[in-house]
């Protein structure tokens, strides 16, 4: 893989998202790896899991914060803290906070989840097993 200078702007932005999402973008992780986003579309899943919610692809930051040996865990906030506190205490979550979880549009989510086989569906609720979630994201309870 070709190495690239990462851009001080952007791997700031970077550095900052692997500490406060449990989710992040693969150009975000091309600047905390310092190879191209090229690169690293073509080796995600071989370096690092990749979850593919609709178009957008998301690398669990656990897996990139151990590449770059960051021991500290996540600071979650706000929406997204409640959305965790949720995942880790009930058996299922909202599609709006799993959509928090990953940092897509809630709209995103509900297409991915009718897609998938995932999503448990009663009446017209859509709930996501927080078992799933977990396991995707590598979070440790």
């Amino acid at each position: 893989m070709p190495i690239t200078v990462p851009c001080a702007d952007g791997l700031a932005r970077a550095t900052t998202a692997v500490r406060s999402q449990l989710a992040i973008t693969i150009p975000q992780t091309s600047d905390l790896l310092g190879y191209s986003a090229t690169a690293c579309y073509r080796a995600a899943g071989d370096l690092f899991p990749v979850i593919q919610i609709g178009r957008s692809r998301r690398v669990p930051s656990r897996a990139i914060r151990e590449i770059l040996g960051i021991d500290d865990p996540p600071r979650i906030e706000g929406a997204a803290a409640d959305a965790l506190s949720a995942l880790l205490a009930a058996p299922t979550i909202s599609v709006d906070q799993y959509a928090t979880l990953y940092g897509v549009h809630r709209l995103t989510a509900y297409e991915h989840l009718r897609a998938s086989s995932t999503a448990i569906r009663v009446g017209r609720r859509t709930r996501v097993p927080s078992a799933h979630v977990i396991r995707e994201l590598c979070i440790e309870n």
